[in-house]
């Protein structure tokens, strides 16, 4: 069955409404979104720790950037092929688009019914209404191909420049799909200086990418620290899919990397 929607979060309700989940967990580091949309639908939210590499015990996986494989109920990725196993795949294109798949008919069913406003017809003139849902349409992501094969290159480049570097950790990241962006970890003595890296970075044309707070930090999420996701938000940064930003990332990291913290 073909689904397509043109917002992503109205997807995402639909995925979950299509599950009936009454709890989901969610990796401490992620968009909001996956957290307020969930509870915008009575949904009870677990925060819970993450890996180094983004991944997590989760229900539900953000894994644009193609870091890992997850395994979970709902999984959002870039459009390209498949990567894990998930009882719903959310797919989002560059520039704009998002292709929902489900792992059976039944699934798929339900999806097509919240999309379709809940509603159902019964003949030319005449309808019933099944359920809550919110009336969307949309077409399919392009496919990106030029896209994707363009990205695999800077990534190809991209490791094989960054690794062994002083300044920070790379990830293994994979060919299969189009990305958000390329994520790197500072080591820790340039924790500290990560805002000033950020705008420095900034201000020379780089829009570089900060990640997201930690869920338990927010107001509507309060909850205990949680050790590697703590980790992941100090260390965290995202770069554009650019072999250009390779030289000036560098120059900056070097001013900053004898400062270190103040306390």
């Amino acid at each position: 069955m073909e689904l397509y929607a043109t917002n992503l979060q109205i997807a995402y309700m639909a995925g979950l409404y299509a599950l009936q989940l009454e709890r989901v967990s969610i990796g401490a580091v992620s968009p909001p979104f996956l957290g307020t949309v969930a509870r915008l639908m009575g949904i009870e939210v677990e925060i819970v720790d993450m890996r180094l590499d983004l991944n997590s015990e989760a229900d539900l996986h953000y894994n644009l950037f193609e870091t890992f494989v997850p395994k979970g109920r709902i999984i959002f990725q870039g459009v390209g092929e498949t990567v894990g196993d998930g009882e719903i795949i959310i797919k989002i294109g560059r520039e704009g688009g998002v292709e929902i798949e489900g792992a059976n008919r039944e699934i798929e069913e339900r999806i097509a019914l919240f999309l379709n406003g809940g509603v159902v017809e019964r003949g030319e003139l005449s309808y019933d209404i099944l359920s809550v849902g919110i009336e969307e349409r949309g077409l399919p992501p392009r496919k990106e191909g030029e896209v994707l094969e363009r990205e695999r290159r800077v990534v190809e480049y991209f490791q094989e420049r960054f690794r062994g570097n002083p300044y920070f950790d790379i990830l293994e990241v994979g060919d299969r799909t189009v990305k958000e962006g390329y994520p790197i970890l500072l080591k820790p003595g340039l924790y500290c200086p990560k805002e000033e890296i950020f705008r420095s970075l900034r201000e020379r044309g780089i829009p570089v990418r900060w990640g997201w707070s930690p869920l338990y930090r927010t107001t509507l999420f309060r909850g205990d620290l949680l050790p590697v996701s703590e980790e992941l938000y100090k260390a965290l940064l995202i770069l554009p899919l650019e072999m250009e930003v390779a030289d000036p990332l560098f120059e900056v990291l070097q001013e900053y990397r004898y400062r270190g913290c103040s306390f």
